[in-house]
């Protein structure tokens, strides 16, 4: 194994000086590594402000005079020169020149201000790389080789650390799982329980006297669930969309659902002593923040508490007597104007 393998290496190399001292010598290898790595860093600044002052010197900021001798033979040509003026424009010029080299002198001097406190930091470091000499008893070798061994292990330990906790989070995970797979039977048998208790309270408010619905919840030994659900011995096209209308009932209730939404097709099939009691249970809802929606058919033919609750609670109310949806019945077929050919149009969406 390669932890093992450097490990005794290292041990190999750690009999050779004091503990103490290979541990210090460690330290002073890496200590060495930074300061030639400053060093080495402090040498380029150094060597890109030289390079700087170079470039100053190379400039060669210096003043040139008019000889006299000059503007006597422009005069020759040009009779009527100010000479005058081209003595001001020569006075600017030197003025410029000396601010010009005013400026590049105190850049110059700053670089080599810096150039002089970079020097003074190589000189402290080489100092202390001198002074460090050699540590123990191990040669230049032996050092960098102990480094590079110490650098391997501390490496496979970490990855090592890694493998062990990505075992010991797997570990937990298996344990977790069975202890769910343990408790779950458990689980389904509460939530069943629940279920079923909600369904006989709400049978003996809508269908008193009759068998309630039951969830009934197994599972096989790989885990997979299955379940049954309906009246014992009744299965007929009511009692089951009243079934379903009561596990809705307690789902909403045991629930965070907040909304629940049945249809005509199916209450239609429900008998109307049951109806008027759902729909009791439905505006019980209110008190629990909960909010159900329905769509109810032939509102005259149920019994009067029914239709009080609907009309307490309609919020849309549509019929064929011109209270479509709309404003108008979208399929309706209309007769077309008699300056359009043909005999019939499509309703218009």
């Amino acid at each position: 194994m390669r932890l093992e393998t450097a490990e005794r290496e290292l041990s190999d190399l750690k009999l050779a000086a004091d503990q103490k001292l290979f541990e210090e010598g460690i330290a002073a290898l890496e200590r060495v590594i930074e300061l030639k790595a400053t060093i080495s860093e402090l040498l380029q600044k150094r060597d890109l402000l030289s390079a700087k002052i170079g470039i100053i010197d190379r400039a060669g900021i210096s003043r040139h005079d008019v000889d006299v001798r000059q503007i006597e033979a422009l005069r020759q040509f040009f009779p009527n020169v100010d000479t005058g003026r081209i003595g001001e424009i020569e006075a600017f010029h030197h003025k410029l020149t000396e601010i010009l080299g005013d400026e590049l002198a105190s850049q110059k001097k700053q670089y080599r201000l810096m150039i002089g406190a970079v020097d003074n930091q190589i000189n402290r470091l080489r100092t202390e790389l001198a002074d460090m000499g050699q540590t123990g008893t191990l040669s230049t070798e032996e050092w960098n080789k102990a480094g590079e061994l110490n650098g391997v292990i501390q490496r496979l330990q970490a990855q090592i650390g890694a493998w062990d906790k990505t075992e010991t989070l797997k570990t937990t995970m298996q344990e977790a799982s069975e202890a769910l797979r343990a408790r779950r039977p458990l689980l389904i048998k509460q939530m069943a329980d629940t279920v079923n208790a909600s369904l006989r309270q709400l049978n003996d408010a809508v269908d008193a006297g009759n068998n309630p619905p039951e969830l009934h919840i197994s599972e096989t030994r790989n885990g997979k669930q299955s379940y049954t659900f309906g009246t014992e011995r009744d299965t007929g096209a009511g009692t089951r969309a009243k079934d379903v209308v009561l596990l809705d009932l307690t789902v909403l209730e045991h629930t965070a659902l907040p909304v629940l939404i049945h249809d005509s097709t199916l209450l239609k099939n429900i008998g109307d002593e049951p109806i008027e009691s759902i729909m009791a249970l439905y505006a019980k809802t209110d008190v629990q923040d909960k909010q159900v929606f329905i769509a109810f058919d032939k509102r005259g033919s149920y019994s009067e508490k029914t239709q009080r609750i609907v009309d307490d609670h309609t919020v849309v109310s549509l019929n064929a007597d011109g209270r479509s949806l709309y404003g108008r019945r979208w399929n309706k077929i209309e007769e077309q104007s008699d300056t359009q050919s043909g005999g019939l149009a499509e309703s218009v969406a």
